[in-house]
Formats: structure tokens, C-alpha cells, sequence
């Protein structure tokens, strides 16, 4: 049986990733810690993904690895 994996990298466009904290409009702390969090989870996501899969997205495991060991705070 497969699993399906949901990736939401539209999410890394998001306004929240692009400021600094307390910068969103109308969001404040409380959206970068949201972002940071859907930063996290999608990290972790790409870490575990297999090789066909990061064939799908167009990025190596040495890529996949260098993105998942950054901090969830850092872009």
C-alpha cells in the first residue's frame, strides 16, 4: 500500500516567511510562530521523503537533507 504524502510548499511564498517576526500585517507573533511551524512539519516531511519522490520535486537527497537540518526559525 502507498502512502500519500501531503507537501505544502506553496506555503514557503507565504508573507510570513519573507518578514521579519511580528512583521506580518495583522498577524504579529502569532503568525510567525505559524509559519515556523508549517516550516517545521514540511521539513521533517522532506526528510523522510523517498527517492522517486525527490525526483518528483526536482531536488537531491544531499538537498533534501541540507533544507531538513536547518533551524524551523530560518528561512
Amino acid at each position: 500500500m502507498a502512502t500519500r504524502i501531503q507537501l505544502d510548499f506553496p506555503v514557503l511564498s507565504d508573507l510570513a516567511f519573507r518578514t521579519r517576526p511580528g512583521r506580518v500585517a495583522g498577524q504579529g507573533w502569532f503568525g510567525w510562530i505559524r509559519a515556523v511551524a508549517a516550516r517545521w512539519h514540511q521539513r521533517r516531511v522532506l526528510e523522510q521523503l523517498d527517492e522517486r519522490s525527490l525526483r518528483d520535486i526536482g531536488i537531491s537527497r544531499s538537498q533534501a537533507l541540507a533544507e531538513a537540518r536547518k533551524p524551523c526559525w530560518r528561512r
